[in-house]
């Protein structure tokens, strides 16, 4: 039988997340809520779910294998609270939350709940990465020198990106949460948990705006990995980023999502996965969140991974006592 899932929300995220699992017999998205009454109807006729009138409503449905919560960032620690407290295993979307103390919160609940939790982070399951973690434990690449990632926004939020007046944002939205918490989690999860060190920032002059300018230099690991980040909105260029391990036999980088390459010096080519890896990262999810319902092993990342990369995101973001926050203009 296919594993019976729910969806707490069918913006964006929770639109991919459906359109993935449909189609795929190892799955069943049976049921979803989302306030917004109009589009969550519209997506029950597009993909033959059935809509609920509530999340308690929801979390009510009997057999459930899992939860997706991709609802807006400051409310997911509260319902997977709520869902934990049914029984039903969840799934997360990043960011964790919109807080250290949500994501703290939640930690501590599943500290002492047998519930299980993942998150969905897209490159846990990005093809090659099995390679490259094999070839950095191997010493291939030799010792790592730094890490770099460059993001570049011609606007924020992006044209495409239709999510809520929360997404632009400062309390739950921004590119640091939405977008460098992806390349945080994989250097994370390649070198060790990540420290801030410097920071400079241009926020948007309107009260509660999102950053508009990121730089800052971190650490990663117990080597101490020097690691920069330059990321920026606005600008007549074409939105990109790029995120760039450079070891001193072998370097990787990843461009735009799911472009992997790699160099030993000479001109970037592109970086093959291992035969057995899946062909993107979505059908390696599939996979991955397959094998977590069955109890079997998997690379999902946990909610404490989450909370590594919250307490990383909401520094540069803030909580950061050295940060220098410069004005606009």
């Amino acid at each position: 039988m296919p594993h019976r899932i729910a969806v707490l929300g069918v913006g964006l995220m929770g639109e991919r997340m459906i359109q993935a699992l449909t189609g795929d017999d190892r799955f069943e998205v049976v049921a979803a809520f989302d306030p917004d009454d109009t589009r969550l109807h519209a997506m029950a006729e597009r993909f033959h779910f059935s809509p609920r009138g509530s999340e308690a409503e929801l979390l009510a449905l009997p057999d459930l294998a899992c939860v997706y919560i991709a609802s807006p960032p400051k409310h997911h620690v509260d319902s997977a609270i709520r869902a934990i407290e049914h029984g039903i295993p969840v799934y997360l979307e990043k960011p964790l939350a919109a807080s250290i103390a949500d994501a703290e919160r939640l930690d501590a609940v599943l500290s002492v709940q047998s519930v299980p939790a993942v998150m969905h982070f897209p490159f846990s399951t990005l093809p090659a990465l099995p390679r490259i973690e094999r070839e950095l434990s191997l010493g291939i690449a030799g010792a790592i020198e730094r890490i770099e990632v460059i993001l570049h926004f011609s606007q924020w939020p992006r044209t495409w990106h239709k999510a809520g007046e929360w997404l632009q944002g400062g309390e739950e939205g921004g590119f640091l949460r939405e977008v460098f918490s992806h390349f945080a989690y994989l250097t994370h999860r390649l070198c060790g948990a990540l420290t801030v060190e410097t920071v400079a920032r241009r926020d948007e002059d309107r009260a509660g705006g999102c950053e508009l300018m990121v730089t800052a230099t971190l650490r990663a690991g117990a080597k101490k990995i020097p690691v920069t980040l330059i990321g920026g909105v606005g600008g007549a260029a074409p939105d990109f980023n790029r995120w760039t391990l450079y070891g001193k036999k072998r370097s990787y980088r990843l461009e735009d999502w799911s472009r992997m390459s790699i160099s030993d010096g000479e001109e970037w080519g592109e970086l093959l996965p291992d035969e057995t890896d899946a062909p993107t990262a979505w059908a390696g999810q599939r996979a991955a969140l397959d094998a977590w319902l069955r109890g079997e092993k998997h690379p999902l990342p946990t909610p404490r991974d989450g909370l590594e990369v919250a307490r990383v995101v909401e520094a540069l973001r803030g909580e950061f006592e050295d940060i220098q926050v410069l004005s606009h203009g």
